[in-house]
């Protein structure tokens, strides 16, 4: 393998090329992700990788992905070859859709609440004009 993909990702552009070493005969990227948003993506030469995903924060989820192939600039992929490779990037959380599920309740429940005690104020003023 002579080459794998910069950063920039422009296979046409010569200088956006990374010479990989000798003992370099993988093509890596990494994908980092901060709560299930693309932030930045890593290219380069390696001599070992190894394809996963792992997550690392609190509160603020930091996901990275790592893809690896071993073809002279094979580093250039899209989102939809990471589902192919069996990576999943973007997990439902129940949590968060209970969360949000909740949240919706709480508004709902509050907008009766409201239309209650209106009534009944309403209510309590026509008793009191008879």
């Amino acid at each position: 393998m002579d080459y794998c993909l910069s950063k920039y990702k422009l296979k046409e552009d010569m200088r956006l090329r990374t010479p990989c070493a000798i003992h370099e005969n993988l093509c890596m990227s990494v994908i980092k992700f901060v709560n299930n948003r693309i932030v930045d993506i890593e290219r380069d030469c390696v001599n070992s990788c190894t394809q996963q995903c792992f997550e690392t924060g609190y509160g603020i989820t930091v996901k990275r992905c790592i893809r690896c192939c071993n073809t002279s600039l094979c580093n250039d992929f899209s989102i939809d070859e990471m589902d192919i490779i069996k990576i999943n990037l973007f997990k439902v959380n129940n949590r968060n859709f209970n969360f949000k599920k909740f949240e919706m309740n709480k508004i709902i429940i509050i907008f009766f609440i409201f239309i209650s005690y209106f009534f009944n104020l309403i209510s309590l003023e026509v008793f009191s004009l008879l």
